[in-house]
C-alpha cells in the first residue's frame, strides 16, 4: 500500500465523496478512541509530571488520581512553582526578572480562581486521566490506499505536544485544514480557523465536515465505544463552558492558569491578561 501525507482534507478531495466520508469517519473514530483510552496509572504518573511546561514542582505531594482534588493540586502546584516569593526569579535566567507585587497579586488571584473553575459534579466524567495528543489532525497522520483505492489512515504521529489532562480539558478538535472541526459550548458542531474570503460552496463543505465529525463521535458513544459514564457529549459541553473567560470583565483570562498547569498553553508570566487579573483583584 502506498502511504501518503496530506496537509489538508482538500488535498484528499481527489477521492470520491464516499471515500472522503470514510476518511472523516476514520479521523473521528481515532479521536474518539484516543479520548476513550485510559492510560496505565504508572505511565500517567510519570508522563504527566514530565510533560508539564516549565516551570513545575519537583514532585506532586498527592498521588496521581482521577479526582478533582488531585487536579486542583496539579494546578496550584504549577502556579506556586511559576510565581514563587517576592524577590525570587521569575521566568528564565536570561529574562533577569524577579517576582514583584503585581505578579504576587496575579498568583493569589489564580490560586483563588482554580477551585471555582473545576466543577464539583460528575468527578468520574470530568477528572478521568486522558492522553491528549495536542495537535490531532489529518496533517499528523499517514494515509495509505487499500486495494480498492480507498484512503486508509495507518498512523498518528508528532506527539511532541502530548500530555495527560483531566477529561474536562480534553479537546475534541480535529484539524483537517484549512479548518478545525470542533464543538461549541452546547456541544454542537462548528468549524474554526476559517480561511480568508471563503466561497459559499466551501463554507457548506466545512459545515458538512463538522456535522459529520461530531455525529460520528456521538454515534460511537451510543455504540459503547465510550462507556456511558464517560459522557463525550457532556464532556464537550463542560469543556467549552470551562474554557470561557471568568467573566466579561476579566476579558481573555479564561483558564490560562489551568492550561498552563498541564503544559498546553503558555508560561504564566507571558500572559498580560493574568497580570491584569492580578491588578484588578489582588
Amino acid at each position: 500500500m502506498l502511504r501518503q501525507r496530506y496537509e489538508s482534507l482538500f488535498e484528499a478531495l481527489r477521492y470520491t465523496k464516499s471515500s472522503q466520508t470514510s476518511l472523516l469517519d476514520q479521523l473521528a473514530r481515532m479521536r474518539a478512541a484516543l479520548f476513550n483510552y485510559c492510560p496505565p496509572s504508572e505511565f500517567a504518573a510519570q508522563y504527566l509530571h514530565s510533560r508539564i511546561f516549565d516551570f513545575k514542582p519537583d514532585a506532586f505531594t498527592l498521588p496521581v488520581a482521577p479526582t478533582r482534588e488531585f487536579w486542583i493540586h496539579v494546578m496550584e502546584s504549577k502556579v506556586e512553582a511559576t510565581i514563587k516569593n517576592e524577590g525570587d526569579m521569575i521566568g528564565w535566567e536570561d529574562d533577569e526578572e524577579i517576582v514583584e507585587p503585581v505578579a504576587l497579586a496575579a498568583k493569589q488571584s489564580l490560586l483563588k480562581a482554580i477551585p471555582h473553575l473545576l466543577p464539583l459534579e460528575n468527578s468520574n466524567i470530568f477528572y478521568r486521566l486522558v492522553l491528549e495528543h495536542g495537535d490531532f489532525g489529518i496533517h499528523n497522520t499517514s494515509i495509505a490506499e487499500d486495494d480498492g483505492g480507498k484512503p486508509l489512515v495507518t498512523s498518528l504521529y508528532d506527539w511532541e505536544t502530548a500530555c495527560v489532562v483531566p477529561s474536562l480539558l480534553a479537546d475534541p478538535m480535529v484539524a483537517v485544514s484549512p479548518v478545525d472541526l470542533t464543538a461549541d459550548e452546547r456541544a454542537e458542531p462548528v468549524f474554526t480557523r476559517i480561511p480568508p474570503s471563503p466561497e459559499v460552496a466551501e463554507m457548506e463543505v466545512f459545515a458538512a465536515w463538522s456535522q459529520y465529525d461530531i455525529k460520528v463521535g456521538q454515534h460511537r458513544s451510543a455504540l459503547g465505544i465510550f462507556s456511558a459514564d464517560l459522557g463525550y457529549h457532556s464532556n464537550c459541553t463542560r469543556m467549552r463552558q470551562t474554557s470561557r473567560p471568568l467573566s466579561k470583565q476579566d476579558g481573555t483570562y479564561g483558564i490560562c492558569g489551568l492550561r498552563c498547569a498541564t503544559g498546553v498553553v503558555v508560561h504564566l508570566k507571558s500572559s498580560l491578561a493574568t497580570l491584569e487579573l492580578g491588578r484588578r483583584h489582588g
